[in-house]
């Protein structure tokens, strides 16, 4: 099957070669014989040979008259096989556009589906780190709490799978009066510890001061019955190790710590008082 530009050079040979038999036909029919010539006439030697321009105006006009309608004819013929060539161009600038938006508006899909996968893969990564951290999660937790010194010695050990980092802290050493209501300890508005990044597993040593009455108290307890400005009836009451932590896992979710260890006298050591609002982790 010829292509659009095989059939316009076709139309364009054969109209060359329309005007050419055309041309050819109008010199034919102008083959004549020149006369003989007279003793008079100083031109070439008498003989017969073509006359392409007759000397008569009529024939002359006849002549012109038909080579312009054959130029004309020619200008036709080009006219039309250059408005046939603006069709085609036409034509093939509009296919050419139509394949590039084509090529433009698959490239564009790809592009989205592209977008797509990557955004799937983004949410899949982080639904998957968000279970990894759910199952996986830092646990703060205080052990072996004695007394060193003039201090409170405590052990903060993160027993998790994965980092903790304190946000706020509220660590201290209290005395509270017998039959009084011991309230739990909030971290809020506090950071006794400071911002302290703590690692799946790592055990920190820390200390406590111990205030100064209470340490008293503890180190000679036959004394706590004695009646003084800041105690008017005496140290009866008891005296605890308290604390409360809030800390955040790598996702930025934030948990706590509460805990509160009771001074006992005849043993001589912290124990862990029975109460859950007073000692969890969450």
């Amino acid at each position: 099957m010829l292509t659009s530009f095989q059939k316009l050079v076709a139309m364009a040979i054969l109209a060359l070669a329309l005007v050419g038999s055309l041309i050819g036909e109008w010199y034919s029919s102008y083959n004549i014989h020149q006369p003989a010539h007279n003793t008079s006439y100083n031109g070439p030697a008498q003989g017969v040979y073509p006359v392409v321009f007759p000397k008569d105006p009529n024939d002359r006009i006849a002549n012109y008259t038909g080579l312009l309608a054959i130029f004309n004819g020619m200008l036709v013929i080009i006219a039309i096989l250059q408005i046939r060539l603006l069709v085609l161009a036409d034509r093939t600038a509009k296919y050419q556009a139509a394949q590039m938006k084509k090529a433009s508006d698959f490239a564009e899909t790809q592009n989205l589906i592209i977008s797509s996968q990557i955004e799937i893969q983004q949410k899949q990564h982080a639904i998957g780190r968000l279970q990894f951290l759910a199952t996986h999660r830092p646990r703060l937790i205080v052990r072996n709490v004695w007394i060193d010194g003039l201090n409170v010695g405590y052990v903060l050990v993160n027993t998790g799978s994965t980092s903790a980092t304190v946000t706020e802290s509220h660590i201290a050493v209290e005395y509270t009066e017998a039959g009084v209501n011991v309230i739990p300890l909030v971290a809020s508005g506090w950071n006794d510890l400071g911002n302290v990044n703590i690692a799946a597993g790592q055990t920190l040593y820390l200390s406590q001061e111990i205030p100064g009455d209470m340490h008293v108290a503890i180190m000679h307890p036959e004394i706590r019955r004695i009646m003084t400005d800041q105690h008017p009836r005496g140290m009866v009451g008891d005296i605890y190790f308290a604390g409360a932590i809030t800390y955040a896992d790598d996702a930025g979710i934030a948990r706590s710590t509460v805990f509160r260890r009771q001074w006992i006298q005849t043993s001589g050591r912290f124990f862990r008082v029975n109460d859950p609002d007073q000692e969890y982790a969450d």
